[in-house]
């Protein structure tokens, strides 16, 4: 009895050990098994604002319909996109501000991907010096228009994104990735080309994450 007692035991062990390490892995919305807890830094360093000059109180926040002279000496800040609005033949009539910054809507949508995949996901402002995964946005370049029809407002945004993979310190690679969707609206026609940007930042945020 003894033996046998030492023998069930052993399997009880065993099978808590086998249940714990089952557990510890994590499955990715898709089922396939990832993050497991591992650290990601993510990084937004293709934006060029460090350069510019921050206007966040320039007299051209909001809308506006600027002259040449002062479209050439206009600089947009951090925290803006630029609208087209434009006619029927294609011509810009106009221009806006769209008080959102694409970088960092992308930067929270790999945040969220990141986590719902099992990783830590831990957004710095300059990568460490070897860092073991790494995910750094290099370059990001919107082009949002609008055009008003005669009951409704119809937008589109194209985004495009290049993201470099880092592991153990070294560059793996540096893939691009882009979203264009469009959209018209009849209510709530100021909020669309913000929808339809979000909606661009988690579809390229989602495309790089699965690369990882």
């Amino acid at each position: 009895m003894g033996l046998l007692r030492k023998a069930a035991l052993v399997v009880l062990c065993a099978g808590a050990l086998a249940g714990c390490a089952t557990a510890a892995v994590k499955e990715s919305p898709d089922g396939a098994p990832k993050g497991d807890g591992a650290v990601v830094y993510l990084t937004l360093s293709g934006n060029g604002w460090n350069e510019r000059q921050d206007l966040e109180r320039s007299p051209h926040r909001g809308k506006y319909s600027p002259k040449k002279a002062v479209r050439k000496r206009l600089v947009l800040p951090r925290k803006i996109e630029m609208v087209q609005v434009k006619d029927d033949r294609g011509n810009t009539t106009a221009n806006y501000v769209l008080p959102a910054a694409a970088g960092e809507l992308v930067l929270e949508g790999m945040q969220r991907e990141l986590r719902a995949a099992g990783y830590a996901a831990v957004p710095v402002r300059t990568l460490p010096r070897r860092p073991a995964l790494a995910l750094e946005i290099t370059a990001v370049e919107t082009d949002l228009e609008q055009r008003s029809g005669l009951f409704s407002l119809e937008g589109s945004c194209q985004l495009r994104l290049r993201v470099d993979l880092w592991r153990h310190g070294s560059r793996q690679t540096s893939r691009s990735y882009q979203a264009s969707l469009s959209d018209q609206a009849l209510r709530d026609q100021h909020l669309l080309l913000r929808r339809l940007l979000d909606r661009a930042a988690d579809r390229v945020a989602h495309q790089a994450v699965a690369d990882l």
